[in-house]
């Protein structure tokens, strides 16, 4: 039986005590109707619908107009053409829209060279906005205070100047804050650590001539820290409060300037997947507990001061990259590696390691680069090492010096590829009798370590395998190298190229910024 009008608005008039007035002298009036005749139930949704549209269309043209004078206020930039008056914002490229209205503003690599207007915060409903990749002056925009909704905040890739407000904490609701590649000096101010909702925290690449405040480790929700390339911090340690981010799963920390040891404190980091710290002044040994966080999957500690022996006991099952090269470490090379079953990438060159490396490595079945040269060890390389991985970098002097650079075939190649053999300078080290059975026909170079010079500093070739920009290519955009402000060395900007090593940090960030 079709409801009657009548019936509905008796039932149901208390869905409308929200509504505008208007809409209760309707229900009046058709109540009025209804003595006179029964009304079918639809005649009410025709006429009360388009009604309550007008609210939405409504505040979708105040959007408009507010972007409108935004984008007049950036200059028209030509990028922007989209953005007119006919259409509505929700369907332009640049803006997101929930329920009609504008959420999300993206204004990436959008060669915009205007300050950020205070209009921009004249939609109240802002919860998203990036302006990363741009030519963006001037200081820390205070008028984004003014965003009550905001949550994600990328300003990274400008010319951003000047200290970080001390009341930057005033936008308290940002889950996600990126200010790296650009030219912020100063401390990174306390109140950084009163952001209590902040889940990634990315400063990468500034000119913080300052410190970093130990209360950053009160942000209990962290999940990523990226404060590398500050290379202008005032030599400092790392804090032991950093210990206290339970949730943190990256935390990147390369050419910082730090000194000291790192903290125990960071065997309470159960979360974490990444920890680079290399490239510093970091001395003693490296803390057994490392190697027992049980979600680690890559530890980078090069290129430090560090000493001691690599702890025995290794339970951190997950890794696939370690680099403790470039250091003053002693004692074996741990059998426990051998256990690493999802390990491709050991590199422990230039230390001081001694004694034969454990037969057990030669059986790890992921293991493309084994690099151990410049160390003091002895004895031959695993019979089995190449027979169960697809080894494509082996660097681990392999034998007596020889005199001549020769081209030896593999065992069981068949295809007339070579290997090239280029042996290196352990003369206690001796070689096996028999050619290395690489279990792939893929071309492998056995060489001594190098390093060298490029245009901005010391490149060293296990850099390169890399995407630790981890702020940057974990969200999946390119940098530009188009001015020396950035002072991007070739290494970084090599690393953007194999982004596809980020895929799970990409998830990771893509989540936060939902």
């Amino acid at each position: 039986m079709t409801k009657t009008l009548c019936q509905f608005v008796d039932e149901d008039d208390k869905e409308f005590v929200t509504f505008p007035s208007i809409y209760n002298h309707l229900i009046h009036w058709f109540q009025h109707k209804c003595e006179m005749s029964q009304l079918p139930f639809f005649i009410l949704l025709l006429i009360s619908l388009p009604l309550q549209v007008i609210p939405q269309n409504h505040q979708t043209a105040d959007e408009r107009t507010i972007l409108l004078k935004l984008k007049q206020q950036l200059g028209n930039p030509p990028s922007l053409q989209s953005w007119n008056s006919t259409s509505s914002p929700c369907d332009w490229p640049e803006i997101f829209c929930t329920r009609n209205s504008v959420t999300k503003i993206s204004l990436r690599s959008k060669n915009i060279i205007q300050k950020i207007p205070a209009t921009i915060c004249d939609l109240k409903n802002l919860t998203t906005l990036d302006l990363g990749d741009n030519f963006i002056p001037g200081e820390f925009p205070r008028q984004l205070y003014n965003c009550t909704k905001l949550q994600v905040l990328d300003l990274s890739l400008n010319y951003f100047m000047g200290p970080i407000p001390d009341d930057i904490n005033r936008i308290s609701g940002l889950r996600y804050i990126d200010l790296g590649a650009n030219n912020f000096s100063g401390d990174i101010p306390p109140a950084i650590g009163r952001l209590s909702e902040l889940q990634v925290l990315c400063l990468y690449q500034n000119e913080f001539n300052g410190t970093f405040p130990v209360e950053i480790g009160n942000l209990s929700n962290l999940q990523i820290l990226g404060l590398a390339y500050n290379g202008k911090f005032v030599p400092a340690q790392i804090p032991v409060e950093f210990g206290k981010l339970k949730n943190l799963k990256t935390l990147w920390f390369t050419e910082a300037n730090l000194t000291g040891e790192i903290p125990d404190s960071f065997n309470n980091l159960s979360s974490l997947e990444i920890l680079d710290l290399s490239r510093n002044h970091l001395e003693g040994k490296i803390p057994s507990g490392v190697f027992t966080l049980k979600n680690l999957t890559k530890l980078f500690l090069y290129s430090n001061r560090l000493s001691g022996e690599i702890p025995e006991t290794v339970e951190t099952l997950n890794l696939v990259e370690i680099d403790l090269s470039m250091n003053n470490l002693t004692g074996s090379v741990p059998e426990d590696f051998g256990k690493l079953q999802n390990l491709q990438w050991l590199s422990l060159y230039s230390n001081q390691l001694s004694g034969e490396i454990p037969s057990s490595i030669g059986l790890i079945p992921n293991l493309k680069a084994f690099r151990l040269s410049h160390n003091n060890l002895s004895g031959v390389l695993p019979p089995e090492l190449g027979l169960h991985s697809k080894l494509e970098l082996v660097s681990a002097e392999v034998g007596r010096p020889v005199k001549d650079k020769r081209l030896k075939e593999a065992k069981g190649g068949g295809d007339g590829r070579f290997y090239d053999m280029e042996m290196g300078s352990n003369s206690s080290v001796e070689s096996s009798k028999e050619e290395m059975p690489f279990k792939d026909n893929k071309e492998l170079s056995v060489k001594s370590e190098r390093y060298w010079e490029d245009n901005e500093g010391v490149f060293n070739e296990s850099k390169m395998r890399n995407d630790k920009v981890f702020c940057l290519a974990a969200k999946g955009h390119g940098m530009k190298s188009r001015s020396s402000k950035y002072k991007l060395s070739w290494i970084l900007r090599r690393r953007l190229l194999r982004l596809s090593t980020w895929v799970q940090l990409w998830d990771l960030i893509s989540m936060i910024r939902k």
